[in-house]
């Protein structure tokens, strides 16, 4: 009354279908480039945006604490921030204007 065989065909089938996965998930990745890609650029644009506003917290604490010209050393800190802040801004602009460029094609 036992059957034999049962057993090694559903092994059988489990080691198809995972070769068939692992055939098809390159396949996936290739075809979801883009999808793949504008997440990454979301991410990267969520990092800077939040890099930019603690730059410009730190300028207008900086520029407070400076005011009267008092104190050299903050001087000095606050001397290469603007720069570096409109830096981080254009690259910012960069980014949104790929990831649009993404989601549109």
């Amino acid at each position: 009354m036992y059957q034999t065989g049962k057993g090694a065909g559903y092994g059988a089938i489990g080691i198809c279908l995972l070769i068939i996965f692992s055939i098809l998930q390159p396949i996936y990745t290739t075809l979801n480039k883009d999808k793949i890609s504008a997440q990454r650029l979301k991410v990267d644009i969520s990092q800077l945006q939040s890099r930019i506003n603690t730059y410009e917290v730190e300028i207008m604490n900086l520029r407070q604490k400076t005011e009267g010209g008092k104190n050299p050393q903050l001087l000095r800190q606050l001397k290469g921030k603007p720069e570096k802040l409109s830096e981080l801004k254009s690259h910012l602009k960069l980014k949104e204007i790929e990831f649009k460029a993404i989601n549109d094609s």
